[in-house]
């Protein structure tokens, strides 16, 4: 009887030693070049935090999973949506400089899904509407 045999590529033979070890496997994004998905923000007048000085926010796109964390933000769901997509806990954005939050929530309007921020054009690579 003849055989096959077929070598694994070294995704294959962790995807098999993760099932075998009942470990879930998490999916990733492959983010198309020069898409971008995260950006800093420096502050102008830093936040001091339980021991932590937060003198820059980085901010990230929503996934999925951010929706049902969502629903659980409560009755102010702007801060609520701006607090699942930065790098700081929801009291550095209480303490925040004004001018500081409002450049993070401006900056943070280009990460948002289209329909959240008003848009139905398509978007560049950037993140950025691609009709100006």
């Amino acid at each position: 009887m003849d055989q096959v045999v077929k070598a694994l590529k070294t995704e294959e033979i962790e995807a098999i030693q993760a099932k075998q070890a009942n470990v879930e496997l998490k999916a990733k994004q492959v983010l198309p070049a020069g898409f971008q998905s995260e950006k800093s923000i420096d502050l102008t007048i830093p936040v001091e935090f339980d021991g932590v000085v937060y003198s820059s926010i980085s901010i990230r796109r929503l996934k999925g999973s951010d929706f049902a964390r969502l629903k659980n933000a409560g009755a102010d769901a702007d801060a609520g949506l701006l607090s699942l997509i930065v790098s700081c806990p929801s009291p550095v954005l209480g303490e925040m400089d004004a001018d500081d939050y409002l450049r993070l929530a401006e900056e943070a309007r280009d990460f948002l899904p289209r329909s959240l921020r008003g848009e139905e054009e398509p978007t560049s690579a950037d993140g950025r509407s691609s009709q100006q």
